[in-house]
C-alpha cells in the first residue's frame, strides 16, 4: 500500500494516521469531477444549510 506496510499496528501511531488523512481529502478525485472530498463535502453542507434556511 502507498502509505502503511502490511502488519503495521496502527495504535501507536495517531499522528501518521491523521496525515493520511488529510493527504487523501485533499487529492482530487476524477468521479468527483477533480475536486477533492472536502470540497465536495463542504458543497453539499452548503446545500442542505440553504435548503433548511
Amino acid at each position: 500500500m502507498e502509505y502503511l506496510p502490511k502488519g503495521i499496528e496502527l495504535n501507536n501511531h495517531p499522528r501518521y494516521l491523521d496525515s493520511i488523512t488529510g493527504e487523501l481529502t485533499a487529492r482530487p478525485r476524477a468521479v468527483l469531477g477533480f475536486l477533492t472530498p472536502r470540497e465536495v463535502f463542504t458543497k453539499l453542507l452548503n446545500e442542505d444549510v440553504a435548503k433548511t434556511a
